[in-house]
């Protein structure tokens, strides 16, 4: 079980709310900066005015400013990063995660020690609190957000009620039901179905906005504002929301299939899209979910950053795995997950997938950038086919199907076995 604590400031963008210049200048000597890069930072943050331009073109009176950092400027979020970047000295008991001017902290352990774990995270709460008008920053308590994460059984057990209160600045922060995290919504027990609803409804506006030009645009640019509009959506934080249930898998693949007869404008009512999503080369939403995840696992391996994540992952040479001697051992080694939320997770499905090819040996860059550089190379290969699949204006849909042999469709990086659409056997219906 765990607690997690977000904490915003009261500027947005976080920036903009450097509330001294001379601590920004002396955290930039304390980076190593020499005199001349320090001097010329000083100079960019002081001295500089601002004025409002009126709508009949005058400009207002400058006023100078003594705080913040331009806006948008290229610098902001860099000298922002700078600025925080030893907030965690404030810290006692919890761990932390910060992204641009989004910070959480939190801690985990046993729900037995529950009220350890609230007494920890309050008093490092108002550490950082503390930290914060020391560097002149405010804390908002009330865009700050407390959530207790665990599985069902052990957040159905807990009665919010009788819990300690969290407090900031000497505000209560009630208990939340979900969390709101660089754009994904998380819940206490990590279901999907309020972000993947939001998804759902943020892809269908776009898509009813353009569906009154729909007629007036050809097929190749409609199929490109379909890349444009409907993968954004469907690959940002892919790998977070992997475990998603059924119901919520088949809602985006609905989804999927709405940019499938916006582009082709002509597809019966009945007739099945699946030759439609492999003549645009595009993977169900399923295998591109694993794709992604895929190419961020082979990332890691390459880069060994994160190091949380990285560590994750055992490699089959660094311990004594038992295997067939008919069968190469696989890369990665892993215990048999024992509940479905762990099969379903970043770290069992990558290491039943992609990063288990024969061919990459070692964890150096040159081995797996090949593995993604052969998968990239496949799904050009579908693109570059998709035409001759694209079905004219006359005859929107073949009703004559490929035979089905060859075996199902894998994820593992070898020459013949891609990740991309239609390469190793005829789609089915369930895709």
């Amino acid at each position: 079980m765990s607690i997690i604590m977000t904490l915003k400031d009261n500027k947005a963008p976080g920036w903009d709310g450097i509330g001294d210049h001379g601590l920004l200048i002396s955290k930039l000597r304390r980076f190593g900066c020499d005199a001349l890069t320090v001097e010329w930072f000083s100079s960019f943050l002081s001295n500089r005015s601002m004025s409002v331009k009126c709508e009949d073109g005058a400009l207002s009176e400058p006023l100078f400013t003594t705080s913040g950092i331009p806006q948008g400027s290229s610098l902001g979020p860099l000298l922002f990063a700078i600025f925080i970047n030893d907030l965690h000295t404030a810290l006692r008991h919890s761990k932390h995660m910060i992204y641009a001017d989004d910070t959480a902290i939190f801690q985990h352990h046993f729900p037995s020690r529950i009220h350890e774990l609230i007494a920890d995270l309050n008093s490092d709460a108002n550490a950082v609190a503390a930290w914060a008008a020391e560097n002149k920053l405010h804390l908002n308590p009330t865009k700050t957000t407390v959530m207790i994460l665990g599985s069902l059984a052990h957040v159905s057990s807990i009665d919010k009620a009788d819990l300690p209160k969290i407090t900031l600045n000497g505000t209560s922060i009630a208990y939340s039901s979900s969390i709101k995290c660089l754009g994904v919504t998380i819940r206490p027990t990590l279901l999907w179905t309020k972000y993947i609803n939001s998804l759902r409804s943020k892809s269908h506006f776009a898509l009813y906005s353009l569906r009154f030009y729909r007629h007036a645009l050809n097929r190749q640019l409609r199929a490109r504002l379909a890349v444009a509009l409907v993968l954004p959506h469907l690959d940002y934080a892919a790998a977070v929301y992997n475990d998603i249930s059924a119901t919520s898998d088949l809602k985006l693949q609905r989804l999927q299939n709405a940019y499938f007869y916006f582009v082709f404008a002509s597809i019966p009512a009945r007739e099945h899209v699946t030759p439609y999503r492999l003549a645009l080369g595009w993977l169900s939403v399923k295998r591109r979910r694993q794709y992604l995840l895929v190419l961020l696992a082979l990332n890691i391996l390459r880069s060994g950053e994160p190091g949380s994540l990285r560590h994750l992952f055992k490699l089959s040479s660094d311990r004594q795995v038992r295997h067939s001697l008919r069968r190469q051992a696989p890369l990665l080694s892993y215990k048999t997950p024992r509940t479905s939320s762990l099969h379903n997770s970043f770290f069992i499905t990558a290491s039943q997938t992609a990063v288990c090819s024969e061919e990459i040996k070692t964890t150096n860059s040159r081995p797996i950038s090949r593995a993604i550089t052969r998968v990239d190379r496949a799904r050009a290969g579908v693109r570059e086919r998709a035409p001759q699949l694209i079905f004219p204006a006359t005859c929107p849909s073949p009703r004559v199907r490929p035979p089905r042999t060859g075996p199902k469709i894998s994820i593992f990086l070898s020459h013949t076995q891609v990740l991309s659409c239609g390469t190793t056997r005829p789609p089915t219906h369930d895709e």
